[in-house]
């Protein structure tokens, strides 16, 4: 899975995450000061991916985010496959 990393101290969050529907980017992590403190990611979805609808978001503790963040990935993809057999 490709990924672009956008780091600023001061983050217009807006911005960044309609730049994100613009490339058609699915999920966007994001890492910020509560997260570092709490030793979690929070994965906000740009799409709907199964029970999650689009600008949902979820918190992962860091130690089995990959995990997470693979089957979410699997879902996503599942469900692009088949809308593709529906064209």
């Amino acid at each position: 899975m490709n990924a672009e990393m956008e780091y600023k101290k001061k983050n217009n969050f807006k911005k960044s995450f309609a730049m994100c529907s613009e490339k058609e980017i699915p999920f966007i992590l994001i890492v910020g000061e509560y997260e570092t403190e709490n030793n979690t990611v929070k994965l906000k979805f740009q799409v709907d991916v199964a029970d999650y609808k689009t600008k949902d978001s979820i918190e992962l503790k860091r130690e089995n985010m990959g995990d997470e963040i693979e089957k979410i990935v699997r879902m996503f993809r599942e469900s692009q496959s088949s809308i593709r057999e529906y064209e």
